[in-house]
């Protein structure tokens, strides 16, 4: 007890290099997507997130090929058109990291096309940290389109289209 040195600080002690070493392998991830892409929200200056936004187009509406190990997300929805050009983008979060999210265009073939935002939980281990994501979509109209349908684990969604032509 005269000594000073607590058992409480030589554990601590023994494990901070243990500690160091997972938040800084885990760091590296944060500001790049599922393959390695810069995502605009993760970008922290302000001067380099317009490169961000102009590297990762949206790509072209798709239906889920395979819905195996997919469940219904939740997001937040914003919708734009520009040209001929219509882009869907969910935000939101995951409750851990690792968790692939996609934005897919429903199977049923009306226009404008009706959307799914879908996440499917990581293999294995995860870190248990709540995680943003930002997704979307893109499809061609020659005529305005005022509003798009998206459904998720709350419900369906009636986005409006915001016209930038």
């Amino acid at each position: 007890m005269g000594s000073g040195v607590h058992l409480d600080s030589l554990c601590f002690r023994a494990r901070l290099p243990l500690l160091l070493l997972l938040v800084l392998a885990t760091s590296g991830c944060a500001a790049t997507g599922e393959y390695g892409e810069v995502r605009p929200e993760n970008v922290a200056e302000p001067a380099l997130k317009h490169i961000a936004q102009t590297t990762n187009d949206c790509p072209p509406a798709s239906t889920l090929p395979n819905k195996t190990g997919w469940e219904l997300g939740a997001a937040n929805y914003t919708a734009r058109q520009e040209g001929e050009t219509v882009t869907v983008t969910a935000t939101g979060e995951t409750p851990t990291a690792g968790f692939k999210v996609q934005l897919a265009r429903e199977p049923m073939k009306i226009f404008p096309p009706k959307f799914a935002v879908y996440r499917k939980p990581p293999d294995g281990f995860a870190a248990q940290v709540i995680t943003p994501f930002t997704v979307c979509i893109a499809f061609k109209s020659r005529q305005p389109v005022s509003a798009v349908s998206v459904r998720d684990s709350r419900g369906e969604h009636r986005v409006k289209v915001e016209s930038l032509r």
